[in-house]
């Protein structure tokens, strides 16, 4: 999935993606994980939210990435 309109936009046509969530349901994830994220990057708040998966949104996974380190 992407952060774009694409679902809310196909929603309003009547045309649901059969592959992917449904609009609000999309708009609700995309707007709590984004929210969280620009709380705790921006204004260094503790967002629970993105510390592991929620129960409000079991269909999220976290994948974690390693940087590699540049010698």
């Amino acid at each position: 999935m992407a952060f774009t309109d694409l679902a809310l936009l196909t929603g309003q046509l009547g045309a649901d993606n059969p592959e992917g969530l449904p609009d609000e349901r999309a708009a609700g994830i995309t707007h709590d994980y984004a929210g969280a994220f620009f709380d705790r990057q921006l204004h260094g708040k503790h967002e629970p939210l993105l510390d592991h998966p929620s129960k409000a949104h079991p269909g999220v996974t976290f994948q974690h990435h390693t940087p590699e380190r540049a010698f």
